[in-house]
């Protein structure tokens, strides 16, 4: 389901400079640097389900993003807060495409499938 709807590292690549980011997890936003993960309000749901919103174009984006024990334990980030892990992924997807292309439902069992750079990238965020 991600890697239909989700762009390839090589696709956003060729996709020229238009969504192209600055830095680790910040982007350009009317001249100033945003913090990709303070862009997006993360509500769980309970039972490892967030929802993620933000704001894009004038429109309220919403995305079910779900998070397994089993994924947790195999990221080794059973001691991570799972709120976290949902906004630095939202932020790491955000990088990569346009937020509007984001699926409606997001497991990061997907995430980690699509994207080869995915875990080492949001262990480095979690420690920073």
């Amino acid at each position: 389901m991600l890697q239909q709807a989700c762009r390839t590292a090589g696709d956003v690549s060729r996709a020229g400079s238009s969504h192209g980011m600055r830095g680790a997890s910040s982007r350009i936003q009317e001249g100033r640097y945003v913090n990709m993960s303070e862009r997006f309000q993360v509500k769980a749901l309970g039972d490892h389900d967030y929802l993620v919103r933000v704001h894009e174009a004038g429109e309220m984006i919403e995305t079910l993003f779900q998070v397994s024990s089993a994924m947790l334990d195999q990221l080794h980030l059973v001691e991570a807060d799972e709120q976290r892990v949902v906004e630095e992924t939202a932020a790491f997807l955000a990088e990569r495409q346009p937020v509007i292309d984001l699926p409606q439902m997001i497991d990061l069992e997907d995430v980690a499938a699509a994207y080869g750079d995915f875990l080492d990238e949001l262990d480095r965020r979690l420690r920073s």
